[in-house]
């Protein structure tokens, strides 16, 4: 039976994990659609160095380490899209120690850069995360996207 220090550190845990996704929707978004170069950093600071970030079917394939994934933000996304809204919800959160894993549904909508004019367009689907704490703070080590658009 868990005391209750370690329900109250894993309570903290869930909490951290899901403020670290939803940073990434609100950062991903302010990105898109504002281009600031802070919102670029804090974005890019919410992965480990190795991360993974897979988009599955998306076009956008998969990228390693942060600096590339900083780069598909910051260069590569851009040029495709110039405006995006994120939505996750129904987290499945666990933890074991300094790893965790997360699932989230995602209703986001986008703009293509090409025909900014153009109405958003709607991509459902699913994450499947993992996070590392280091040195006391949780980071996206592992992002993989599942596409259910119809």
């Amino acid at each position: 039976m868990p005391t209750k220090d370690q329900t109250a550190q894993t309570l903290i845990d869930l909490q951290d994990v899901q403020r670290v996704k939803s940073l990434y929707c609100d950062l991903i978004d302010r990105v898109m659609r504002e281009r600031r170069p802070e919102d670029a950093e804090q974005l890019s600071l919410l992965f480990t160095e190795d991360a993974l970030l897979d988009f599955g079917t998306l076009p956008f394939g998969r990228h390693q380490g942060r600096a590339a994934i900083t780069q598909l933000f910051t260069e590569t996304l851009p040029q495709a899209v110039c405006w995006m809204w994120h939505s996750v919800s129904t987290p499945i959160i666990d933890i074991q120690g300094d790893h965790a894993t997360g699932k989230w549904t995602l209703y986001a909508l986008a703009v293509p850069a090409a025909t900014p004019e153009a109405p958003a367009f709607p991509t459902f689907g699913r994450y499947a995360d993992e996070f590392r704490r280091i040195d006391g703070q949780w980071k996206q080590s592992l992002m993989r996207f599942h596409n259910e658009t119809r």
